[in-house]
Formats: C-alpha cells, sequence, structure tokens
C-alpha cells in the first residue's frame, strides 16, 4: 500500500488499516494530540523541523 501524506498515514493508523508507517514528527505529534496510539521509534526529520505552540498552553 502506498499512501502520500503524512496526515493520511496518521488517519491509516487510526482507522486500524496499517500498523506501521513513515512520516515526518509533524503529522505523528499530531495524531498523538487527538488520540491516535501511535509511538515515536526513529528519528526522519533530519533536515530540522519546528513545532510552535502557545506557551500559556503548554
Amino acid at each position: 500500500m502506498t499512501i502520500s501524506t503524512g496526515s493520511s498515514i496518521v488517519s491509516a493508523v487510526a482507522s486500524g488499516d496499517i500498523d506501521i508507517g513513515y512520516i515526518g514528527i509533524a503529522p505523528a505529534l499530531q495524531g498523538i494530540s487527538e488520540g491516535v496510539p501511535i509511538k515515536i521509534v526513529g528519528a526522519v526529520n533530519l533536515d530540522g523541523s519546528g513545532i510552535v505552540v502557545d506557551p500559556k498552553k503548554i
């Protein structure tokens, strides 16, 4: 199966269609924040990424 975006992989994990995927940190953390049972086991964002949050909500 080929899935072209990280958010689509997160949706497939949430629905139980797949058990493993290769995605960047941003869609993985978005899925985790929505309750999707994702466990990050390795880094894939080697060029650098950032997550921006409101410090009042941490």
